[in-house]
């Protein structure tokens, strides 16, 4: 199941249990969804993978907790806060691709995403330079 959201100030499913069914989730850029809010997918043990849109400023608390297949999350630089245990018990794999070219940027929203707690010690950051997403370690 995908979801594509549009329109939108927050996001937040009713269902805290999980849903299996969501495997990928598109925000446009075009969608007005400025929040994700607490649990909003969290248990969704199937969903893989997430483009977070540039108008997002924050992601709740637990927002993506017990995502165990989530490999993939687009994070824009635009997200200035994330709730406690935003990527806890994700999958220990994921990576993290931060949508700026500046490395200051990246590396405060990788420390960001750290501090959120809970985070696999295998995650994996990247930026983008002329098109490229490359490695980096958050210091």
């Amino acid at each position: 199941m995908y979801i594509n959201l549009k329109n939108f100030n927050f996001y937040s499913t009713t269902d805290k249990s999980g849903n299996t069914a969501i495997k990928n989730v598109i925000l446009s850029n075009s969608s007005n969804v400025k929040h994700l809010n607490n649990d909003c997918f969290n248990n969704c043990s199937n969903l893989s993978s997430i483009n977070i849109p540039t108008s997002v400023k924050s992601l709740g608390d637990f927002c993506f907790d017990e995502c165990s297949n989530l490999l993939s999350i687009i994070i824009p630089t635009s997200v200035k806060s994330l709730g406690a245990g935003c990527f806890k018990d994700i999958n220990s794999d994921i990576h993290f691709n931060i949508l700026t070219s500046d490395s200051n940027e990246a590396n405060r929203v990788g420390n960001l995403i750290k501090s959120s707690g809970g985070i696999p010690s295998g995650a994996i950051y990247y930026y983008k330079i002329n098109d490229t997403w490359t490695i980096f370690t958050p210091s």
